[in-house]
């Protein structure tokens, strides 16, 4: 139990049921050579890319974007993930992805991604 003492105290209290959850290890579809460095910029950083939907159209190849925080479309989730993504973003979840490893074979940037839901 937490007590509030004075006008102009300030006491933030954290939500005790909050939790985040590993829902996918996948990898990014649609990744394009040019945005390889921005990909292991934030890699580096640990930053969080936000998911964003298509409203409406959950069976096309690009559904659930990736983008990062200041707007950048990294790429798509996989046709076969993104569906079920897709109807957890359009309930209101709150999803999340960060990078967990991007590599180079052949000339070919590959990204992988793990998936998170902050319930």
């Amino acid at each position: 139990m937490a007590y509030l003492r004075g006008k102009h105290e300030k006491v933030e209290v954290p939500r005790p049921y909050e939790r985040v959850t590993l829902l996918v290890n996948t990898y990014l579809s649609c990744f394009d050579v040019d945005l390889a460095e921005r990909a292991r910029k934030a890699e580096e950083n640990n930053e969080k890319l936000e998911l964003r939907c298509k409203q409406g159209d959950a069976e096309s190849c690009d559904s659930v974007t990736v983008t990062c925080s200041d707007g950048t479309k990294l790429g798509c989730i996989p046709q076969h993930e993104a569906s079920i993504l897709f109807r957890l973003l359009s309930c209101g979840k709150t999803l999340y992805a960060m990078i967990a490893a991007t590599e180079s074979r052949g000339g070919h940037p590959k990204a992988k991604i793990a998936v998170y839901m902050q319930d």
